[in-house]
């Protein structure tokens, strides 16, 4: 894809069709990372500096990087993703430990909660998030039994196979949840203080590490996806850019010759080490402009800093045969946490 960059293993925004063997290196460790958007019935129009720090210091407090404090913690699992449904008793376990504290948690790195305005002016809330540490778990359980080869891979047919591809199918449901949980909590802090409500009719979800059974070109193919969006004919994905750039809500136009994919997003160009050690907290300061975010951690932020993105206009012309832009959306708040 346009956006590729090097990836452990498998790099970053490499789309691949198998007929009998599955390969988690090229799924990755945060099965089912993505993006979940929704629009909101408000215009940018009637939002002021001041709310939007407001919802900042909001997400701030009630959407923690790695853990959820014990009152926030939710009651129990949805049945989409209960622990039970794991194909093992350890990863059950961690699940109820780890993955209970964990739903409902961003992350870090270039993980984000942001607030856009798409170019009719209406308010649309964005998280990129996946599926923290339980597909790490996951993966890293299920490489134990994996056959070696340059990548290692387990025979779909077998029970090893089947029981990864299920608990692959598990992580991909817990991280829409998680993405879905944190929506919940800037649609929360919207209605309160701008008494703005979600069009549900909007939602958006964009997952782009993943496997799955696919018909192309006659043949049924398991297709791996990582940092890759899926782009069948009519599918509705999204690709954001750097912290300044905004995102595309884009419609798949299913060409084959990608299987049906298309980037994820922009790419780096520069390591986090590099970043820390060229760029300067003035410069990042100045880039991000009027773009509300956390300050005060601005030197944290110097890994996500906007000049170590691709210009997501030009990785959007190199993939106008992938997928087309249905909205245009611009960044006003971007929550990330170092």
């Amino acid at each position: 894809m346009p956006d590729v960059q090097p990836g452990d293993r498998a790099p970053n925004g490499c789309v691949l069709a198998t007929t009998l063997r599955i390969y988690p290196d090229a799924i990755g460790r945060d099965i089912g990372c993505g993006f979940s958007a929704i629009r909101f019935d408000i215009q940018q129009d009637t939002i002021s500096q001041s709310i939007l720090v407001s919802i900042l210091s909001h997400l701030e407090s009630l959407v923690p990087s790695l853990m959820q404090p014990s009152p926030l913690a939710v009651e129990a699992f949805p049945q989409s993703c209960s622990a039970e449904q794991l194909s093992n008793s350890a990863l059950a376990k961690q699940a109820n430990r780890e993955g209970f504290l964990q739903l409902g948690t961003l992350g870090r790195g270039n993980h984000f909660i942001e607030l856009e305005v798409d170019q009719a002016g209406y308010l649309w809330g964005l998280v990129h998030s996946g599926s923290r540490s339980m597909g790490q778990a996951i993966t890293d359980w299920h490489l134990r039994y994996t056959q070696r080869a340059e990548m290692d891979y387990l025979e779909l047919a077998t029970d090893n196979g089947q029981a990864y591809f299920s608990d692959m199918q598990w992580a991909m449901r817990y991280a829409t949840e998680n993405r879905l949980r944190m929506l919940n909590r800037l649609a929360d802090a919207v209605e309160n203080l701008l008494n703005g409500s979600p069009i549900e009719s909007s939602y958006i979800d964009s997952p782009h590490n993943f496997a799955r059974i696919e018909n192309h070109l006659g043949h049924e193919l398991i297709v791996h996806r990582k940092s890759v969006n899926s782009a069948r004919n009519g599918e509705v994905a999204i690709i954001p850019g750097s912290m300044v750039s905004g995102s595309r809500i884009v419609v798949g136009k299913g060409n084959p010759e990608s299987l049906c994919s298309s980037s994820h997003g922009a790419g780096r160009t520069m390591s986090r080490s590099e970043a820390f050690g060229k760029l300067q907290v003035k410069d990042f300061k100045a880039i991000m402009g009027s773009i509300v975010y956390p300050k005060e951690h601005a030197r944290r932020l110097l890994d996500e800093s906007p000049t170590v993105y691709r210009s997501l206009s030009q990785v959007m012309q190199a993939q106008h045969d992938l997928v087309s832009t249905r909205d245009t959306l611009r960044t006003i708040l971007c929550y990330k946490t170092s």
